[in-house]
């Protein structure tokens, strides 16, 4: 899993930056990633960041274009990406959180 990493630019500016497999690490500059997608229709590197995790997940081709059109433009999408695995999580623990209000409710004795 590749997990973003903050880095300081000569600027004094922080981005995360992205490690991929064979060692290349890109900047993560959601300017720049909406510049390319608009003229290119594609994204500098097939990843994008989660923004509860940080883990980078890939996305490219179809499941771009679907991300894209489902969140309402790139810059929706790269801004408030939030990753399968965080949502289920997140499906989880509101479910437990249920379930045990449920339960302290159920466990309380009737008023008369």
């Amino acid at each position: 899993m590749n997990k973003a990493k903050p880095v300081e630019t000569n600027d004094g500016i922080e981005f995360n930056s992205i490690e991929l497999k064979n060692g290349d690490v890109y900047m993560y500059d959601i300017d720049t990633f909406v510049q390319i997608y608009e003229s290119e229709g594609k994204l500098p590197i097939p990843m994008i960041l989660c923004n509860k995790s940080e883990v980078a997940r890939t996305c490219f081709g179809k499941n771009l274009q679907n991300q894209v059109a489902k969140a309402g433009g790139i810059r929706n999408l790269l801004e408030n990406y939030v990753c399968i695995d965080v949502r289920r999580a997140d499906a989880r623990a509101a479910k437990e959180a249920a379930k045990a209000a449920k339960a302290a409710a159920d466990a309380q004795p009737a008023a008369v």
